[in-house]
Parts: C-alpha cells; structure tokens; sequence
C-alpha cells in the first residue's frame, strides 16, 4: 500500500513437442521432450523515471540431455 507504483508478477509457459519430431532433428539435437518455465520478478520504481526489476527464471528445456536451469537478473529502466 505504501509503494503503489511498485508492481509483480508471476509468469508459466509449457511448450508440448509433437511426436512425430523427425529422426533427423533428434540425431542432431538429442531427445526431445516437452519444456516449461516459470517466471517471478518485482518491479522496484526507484523516482518516477527509474526502475529496477530483479527476475528468477526456472527453466526445463525440451531437450532431454539438457540439465534445467536457474536463472537470476535485473533490469535497469530510464524512463525520459
């Protein structure tokens, strides 16, 4: 209540594969499954024209031989 322009958000996606992936694109890329993330960040509104948004990212790849990831950022913003 104290911080009205603050702002966050929580974000998924799930992106299914088909199961007719060609023999060819899985020789090359190993197999493939489905892959999904999540997403969390909070968006900080230091002055009106500057913001600061530190974001956590999980993510699980579609491809099977790649270990899932965590990810940390954060974005600077200038508003002018």
């Amino acid at each position: 209540a104290c911080r009205p322009a603050d702002t966050f958000g929580i974000g998924w996606y799930y992106s299914g594969s088909s199961s007719q992936i060609g023999d060819i694109l899985t020789a090359v890329a190993g197999p493939i499954g489905n892959g999904q993330a999540v997403e969390l960040f909070y968006n900080y509104e230091l002055t009106p024209a500057i913001r600061l948004t530190p974001d956590l990212q999980v993510i699980v790849p579609a491809r099977q031989e790649v270990d899932p990831s965590l990810i940390v950022g954060m974005r600077a913003q200038l508003i002018f």
